[in-house]
Order: structure tokens, then sequence, then C-alpha cells
């Protein structure tokens, strides 16, 4: 009887140890497994239109990607969205190419939302969706910051997946980089990104009005 009772207990302890170095074993591997870091580098370039290693926001939407049967590298209007992959290893071509504002319109921001994983930077068609993608915005190199010298402000969601670069301005014609920074300790590690242009609307004519018209109102009510 108690040899039963020793077997029965020596057993269930043996399960508990068992189930403990599951849980460990699983905890271990979410540790190892490190998140994917992306930082956006929008900079200003020297000159103005195009050039042999340029494009322009409006020809990437019709034509430069068009002609490989891909998606455009960047909308041409605000509130268009276009998708992108992104990731460690990152495109060191980006480095030594640029884009411009062929638009009439200036440029003020731009913003970007990690929206799943891929697998080919240069084809958009293998991100698969997933809104629980271990990848985030941040610093990638260190320094402490995540601006360019474009925008002023960023501001990033509490998730890290959304990013707002604002308080700049691009004026059509004006150059500037797309690089994307990137680290994670086991690449390849790729995200699928959709970017958008923020453009801030110059107040129109009947706003003006208002405003010439407040003073006036005031004057006359002091007098």
């Amino acid at each position: 009887m108690l040899l039963d009772r020793h077997r029965l207990l020596k057993s269930t302890i043996s399960k508990k140890l068992f189930l403990v170095s599951a849980a460990m074993t699983l905890v271990a591997s979410s540790w190892s497994r490190a998140e994917l870091l992306i930082e956006p580098v929008f900079n200003r370039v020297d000159g103005t239109g195009g050039a042999e290693n340029g494009v322009g926001v409006r020809q990437a939407v019709n034509g430069v990607q068009a002609s490989l049967g891909l998606e455009p590298l960047w909308t041409a209007a605000p509130n268009e969205i276009f998708t992108y992959v992104a990731g460690d290893p990152r495109k060191f071509e980006l480095d030594h190419f640029f884009f411009y504002n062929d638009t009439d319109q200036v440029i003020n921001g731009f913003g970007l939302n990690i929206i799943g994983t891929g697998t080919d930077t240069d084809d958009p068609r293998t991100i698969v969706r997933d809104a629980s993608v271990d990848a985030r915005f941040g610093d990638v190199d260190g320094d402490g910051s995540i601006l360019s010298d474009i925008f002023t402000n960023y501001s990033i969601s509490d998730d890290g997946k959304t990013i707002e670069f604002t308080g700049g301005m691009l004026a059509p014609g004006e150059r500037f980089t797309d690089i994307h920074l990137a680290l994670s300790d086991n690449p390849p590690d790729l995200a699928g990104i959709d970017s958008w242009i923020i453009v801030v609307p110059e107040p129109n004519a009947s706003m003006l009005a208002l405003g010439l018209v407040a003073p006036l109102l005031a004057r006359r009510r002091k007098r």
C-alpha cells in the first residue's frame, strides 16, 4: 500500500516538473524570438526634380513599377494607400536612390502602418496581413531619435505599429530619401507596411475672409 502511494506521488511530481519545464521552454522561446524594429529615414536630398537614380511621387504611381506588374512605390494623393515590404535585411539600393515631389501639392508628412509579414521587398503581393505581427517602429541606429531633417515631429501608436511624421514641408520638385533601417535577431524578418502622404490644406478664401472680419467685429463691439 505504501509502495503504491510512493509510486503515485513520484508520478505526480514528475508530471508537474514536466509541465513546469515545458512552460519555461515556451517562455524562453518567446524571449529568444526578438521583434523586428524598423526606423524610417526621410531626409532631404540636394537638388530638385528627377535624375537617373530618382523618381517622382506621381511617376512611381503611374508607371515605374506598373511596368513590372507591381504596386506603385508611393501614392500621388493624400489618403491613398500604398503597401510595400521592408525589414531586415534592408534594401541597401535605396541608400543611393531618392524620390521627389512631382505633385502640385506641398507634402507635410508621411504615415506608415505595419500590417503583417512579407517575404520579398520587391513584391508586395507576398504580404500576409496579420495584426499580431511581431514588429514595430523605433530607434534602430541608437542615436536616441527617429526624427528626419525634414519633419520636426513624429508620433507612434501605443503598439508601435503606426508612425506619422509631420511638421515639415516638401515643396513641389524637392527631393527626399526613403530609407528603412531595420534590426532583428532572426533575419530574414520582413514586414508589410501601408503608407500615405500627409498634406495640410491651405486656408481657403472664406476662411481668410472670416479672419479679416473677426477683428472688425471686435473693434465695433469695443466702440
